[in-house]
């Protein structure tokens, strides 16, 4: 009777001195998966991955610098679903005033007699500006939706960086000042200040 082939591949992948060897892939797999088994459902804590990246002997640097890729990947997509919302936002705006103006204007024209049928031209006119719209928000790979997204993101930063400004006084204006935390503070003459942390 013939072993399986799963079973060949274990019996190739044992060493002369009894020990099973995996190929990468196969035990980043089984690492994984038993990651996955052995944490809780809301993810490992920070202290267990760095422990697991010293024990596979991959540095803190590298471990912090992939973090810090997957934070900005994860924050650069949020903020593309968050843009495209809004693009998409606009245009249903957009077709939505589109439709109720030249409604209402076709009705007026239909009211007045239909032997000029001027409603057509706004109705060209504005249909000619909402197909650009429409094309702009599905056409995700021109430049213009890249430079109106890169728009989007710094004003969204720029707009944290005020609330945290903000945010900031606030803080500093409730916060108790301690005599010992005193930095810079004119005590009586112009030259002499206090330096005591």
């Amino acid at each position: 009777m013939k072993p399986a082939l799963g079973e060949c591949r274990k019996l190739v992948a044992m060493g002369a001195a009894g020990q099973q060897f995996f190929h990468e892939d196969e035990a980043e797999e089984i690492l994984r998966l038993a990651s996955t088994l052995s944490q809780p459902a809301n993810g490992m804590t920070r202290e267990r991955l760095m422990a697991t990246a010293s024990e596979l002997g991959i540095s803190e640097e590298a471990v912090f610098a992939a973090e810090k890729q997957v934070f900005a990947q994860r924050s650069e997509l949020s903020d593309r679903r968050e843009y495209d919302q809004r693009l998409a936002n606009e245009f249903k705006s957009h077709l939505v005033s589109f439709l109720i103006v030249n409604g209402f204007l076709a009705a007026i024209n239909f009211a007045t007699g239909i032997r000029d049928f001027w409603v057509i031209y706004p109705i060209l006119g504005w249909g000619i500006g909402l197909a650009f719209h429409a094309f702009a928000v599905l056409n995700r790979r021109s430049s213009y939706y890249d430079d109106g997204f890169e728009r989007f993101r710094a004003r969204k930063l720029e707009k944290l960086e005020e609330e945290a400004g903000e945010i900031g006084q606030i803080a500093r204006l409730q916060a108790p000042v301690s005599p010992r935390i005193v930095v810079g503070v004119h005590v009586g003459s112009r030259d002499r200040r206090r330096r005591d942390l």
